[in-house]
């Protein structure tokens, strides 16, 4: 079963990448740190920047992604297969620790689906990042929380999984609160031990020595931004009201189970998903995974309250496969038997329709065309030095800088040559176009212009 399962996701995933292989901002900052880190020996102590300002993750994937560049020859592509063949092993996964933990295979093959069909996590794989690694974090961290007051030598697996968190993305790392409540909860610290929490506590150590050197050596700056990222949360939420950004939170983690399940929104589904929830609440201790799960939940829905910004589906995709589990139980216990046909018949319709979102998928400005651009400017100027313009809606325009470097257009502005304009417009008939990528409803045109500009 594992084994079908990696092999259908590899199938749905590898059967759009020439429509929806995506080489924009974070594609082309990893491109970038390749080469500072493999050509011009630059090691890095920090990551990407994360959306909260002047706030960093780890190094570890950056470093990942520059090996995978390195054995690709710098070319996007190696990212590209690896982050599909990381995606394509989500369901394999989720169907083997679902039944592990459930003891049934239904529940697993149910797990299984949810994530194979699921166009939330499907569409995240065309575009190699660290958002590949949230849900599969989610799933090892729940996980092993579930499993920890059965044993306690979990707790140094969830040391280290504390620890990469903080080279992978913002959200993971309320992975810390969650394991401090749910040991409090629980009542395990007599039963872990102190030896064993100090291990952890050593793990998560290394793994945070990047910031610690990166702070010694530039005045703490980072400790300065966490205070001030604390300070501005405060005022910000004398600036709303409770209410008004309770109902924020919980529409956007809503939101997120719902579309994980299916594309086509409805009461209905808006229904199940509730409906999952409470029935976790109320068999929390009847099932193993859904104390943990309501606690994923209730700290993060919590934190998320003392956080203003911008709350993107990808930031909740850590909570997603406690969800999936509980809906797997739910849909294969619930009772009587017509409730379970109709959950049943909710979940294939939704798959059906997930299914026919991703035949339709399309990004109109995805690698394979940005590449076919800058393949007609390196044939158009051989060795001469041009100068590129850019008229694009904001953010289109990430990707070309790195593709024209690599394909070997020499953009030295000091003695160009030549001027092109790399245009992104659905306009077909724009005066002056050369070149025009066939068959795009947004087109992407390329215009040599006066040498004088």
């Amino acid at each position: 079963m594992p084994v079908l399962f990696y092999c259908t996701a590899l199938l749905l995933l590898f059967c759009k990448t020439s429509q929806l292989f995506t080489f924009d901002y974070d594609q082309e900052f990893y491109a970038y740190e390749y080469i500072k880190i493999a050509t011009q020996h630059k090691l890095t102590l920090l990551g990407m920047e994360t959306s909260v300002g002047g706030l960093f993750v780890g190094p570890l994937y950056t470093y990942f992604s520059s090996i995978v560049y390195w054995l690709a020859n710098g070319s996007p592509m190696g990212m590209f297969v690896v982050t599909l063949l990381i995606a394509a092993a989500q369901p394999a996964l989720t169907y083997l620790l679902f039944r592990r933990l459930s003891q049934d295979r239904r529940v697993g093959v149910i797990g299984g689906l949810l994530v194979l069909f699921s166009v939330s996590l499907w569409s995240k794989a065309y575009a190699p990042s660290v958002i590949i690694f949230l849900y599969p974090s989610g799933l090892l961290f729940w996980y092993i929380l579930t499993k920890l007051p059965t044993n306690k030598t979990y707790i140094l697996w969830l040391g280290l999984l504390l620890g990469i968190s903080f080279h992978l993305h913002f959200s993971l790392f309320l992975f810390i609160p969650i394991v401090f409540v749910f040991i409090f909860l629980k009542k395990l610290s007599r039963f872990i031990g102190a030896r064993k929490i100090i291990g952890t506590f050593l793990l998560v150590i290394l793994f945070i020595s990047p910031f610690v050197m990166f702070d010694l050596r530039h005045n703490f700056l980072l400790l300065k931004n966490i205070v001030g990222f604390m300070t501005q949360q405060t005022y910000a939420a004398d600036q709303l009201t409770i209410p008004h950004h309770l109902g924020g939170v919980f529409q956007s983690a809503f939101d997120t189970f719902t579309h994980a399940v299916t594309v086509r929104q409805s009461v209905f589904a808006q229904v199940v998903v509730f409906s999952t929830v409470l029935f976790a609440i109320i068999k929390r201790r009847k099932y193993s995974g859904m104390e943990s799960a309501l606690v994923m939940w209730g700290v993060t829905f919590f934190l998320f309250l003392l956080y203003h910004g911008g709350r993107p589906d990808y930031y909740f995709f850590f909570l997603l496969p406690a969800f999936f589990y509980c809906l797997a139980i739910f849909s294969n216990s619930v009772r009587p038997l017509f409730f379970r046909a109709t959950l049943y018949i909710f979940l294939v319709f939704s798959w059906g329709n997930n299914l026919l979102a991703m035949s339709k998928a399309y990004n109109p400005y995805n690698y394979f065309i940005k590449s076919e651009a800058v393949s007609y400017i390196k044939s158009q100027t051989q060795v001469k030095a041009v100068k590129i313009l850019y008229d694009t809606d904001l953010g289109l325009s990430f990707g070309f800088k790195y593709l024209l470097d690599f394909v070997g257009v020499n953009q030295d502005l000091s003695k160009y040559e030549a001027v092109y304009q790399i245009v992104l417009r659905p306009n077909n008939h724009l005066a002056g176009k050369e070149f025009r990528i066939p068959n795009s409803p947004n087109a992407i045109f390329v215009v040599k212009l006066p040498n004088t500009l």
